[in-house]
């Protein structure tokens, strides 16, 4: 608006910057896996990501704003800007490496979400200090402060990111015969990309709402930290709560969560719209929940040699695919039929997912044909309702007469 760009002009940016992504993202991991070298790859998406965003800025400040100009520069700068996918998976390689070189440790104090809950901190923090620079200094600033950051950030890749970093696959784990993915994961990858589309919910609907309500700055702003204070605990917490529910355990619970969240929405009066933060500190469990199990579970499932690749194709699908379908569908839903039936279609939806793709995806609904019963470090094993996968049979709680059948059956199968 500060340019005098029409409203018109402002979505096709957005829709063409994450056309952009779509395209570019997974292009970058590719070059990541095929390179042999997150660290440069990624000290290249950020040197020009940045010299993309210098364009945006002197194109911005020209008397004459040249809209397809600013477009091409915009377009740039998104499929330039590869640093969520490519961090995201120099994360995973690290804590890998960290893990398979302490084996034994009995304090296991790397994991993934341990690192990305610094995200989540860095993402509050941030957005109040550049909120707190736009009211003083003016929107140029923001300009500014992001080539100081990105400086760092190179700085901090140079000297303690690893030239090479190799994935270490969990023993438990099979590969993958498709060289780039499986069905398996191809399925996880449609699961959740309707919960993304799901989650822009609150991002397209919710603060409009609240406007309509006369909620305040303070309550919005509130709403927003309530939504980024309670991923912290639960990133922290994850490895403990993924050993003790599994990758698939925890999504599951994830979507529960984002269940409960919309119905929370729902029944939010309208003359108490304060108890919108008690719905947004689901925040934590149905995005933190998911997220510190999707992006493991979906390395260890990656074949071989394209880890970055899978990566970003999952960034992809969250970040990019399922929040332009969402912003689209249910910006038109919300203007047809009001938020209150937005939230109720949101929460019906993801409980048809869990139903309907989760749960039988995964092996987690009773059969009426049961096979033949294998052991319990059989990835294929599927006894009456019993997870299919390892991490799920191990920690699986089984009633004395249910673990007398699985025995029995083991006996039967050595015999």
């Amino acid at each position: 608006s500060t340019l005098g760009m029409t409203g018109a002009q402002v979505g096709m940016v957005r829709g063409a910057t994450h056309v952009a992504k779509l395209v570019a993202w997974p292009l970058w991991g590719h070059i990541s896996d095929r390179s042999g070298s997150i660290k440069f790859t990624l000290l290249a998406s950020l040197v020009l990501a940045t010299l993309a965003l210098e364009m945006i800025r002197r194109v911005g400040s020209e008397p004459m704003l040249s809209f397809p100009l600013m477009l091409t520069c915009a377009v740039c700068r998104s499929a330039m800007n590869a640093e969520w996918p490519l961090v995201d998976a120099a994360t995973v390689a690290m804590v890998q490496k960290y893990q398979s070189s302490h084996p034994t440790s009995s304090q296991h104090t790397e994991s993934y979400g341990k690192q990305r809950l610094w995200a989540a901190i860095a993402w509050g923090l941030s957005s109040l200090l550049v909120g707190f620079s736009i009211d003083r200094s003016g929107l140029p600033i923001v300009f500014l402060l992001t080539y100081i950051a990105v400086s760092a950030e190179i700085l901090l890749v140079m000297a303690w990111l690893p030239n090479e970093l190799k994935y270490v696959k969990p023993d438990d784990v099979p590969q993958s015969d498709s060289p780039w993915m499986s069905t398996k994961l191809f399925i996880f990858f449609c699961n959740l990309l309707v919960i993304s589309i799901v989650h822009a919910i609150p991002e397209q609907v919710l603060f409009l709402h609240l406007e309509q309500l006369g909620a305040s700055r303070a309550l919005q702003g509130a709403a927003t930290a309530a939504s980024v204070v309670f991923e912290i605990p639960v990133f922290y917490h994850s490895d403990a709560l993924i050993k003790k529910w599994g990758t698939q355990g925890m999504i599951v619970r994830a979507q529960v969560a984002l269940a409960v969240r919309m119905f929370l929405y729902y029944l939010v009066p309208f003359d108490k719209p304060w108890l919108v933060v008690m719905a947004q500190s689901l925040h934590g469990f149905s995005f933190g929940m998911m997220w510190s199990a999707a992006v493991p579970y979906a390395q260890a499932l990656a074949p071989s040699g394209r880890e970055a690749f899978i990566q970003s194709v999952l960034c992809t699908t969250w970040g990019t695919v399922g929040q332009a379908i969402g912003s689209v569908f249910w910006g038109v839903v919300c203007d047809m039929y009001g938020p209150q039936t937005t939230y109720l279609w949101g929460a019906m939806l993801t409980i048809t997912l869990l139903m309907t793709l989760t749960l039988p995806s995964w092996g987690w609904v009773p059969t009426p044909n049961v096979p033949k019963i294998a052991s319990c470090g059989s990835l294929n094993a599927t006894p009456l309702c019993l997870p299919v996968d390892q991490e799920l049979a191990s920690s699986w709680k089984l009633s004395p007469r249910l673990s007398l059948l699985y025995a029995g059956g083991v006996e039967q199968q050595k015999t």
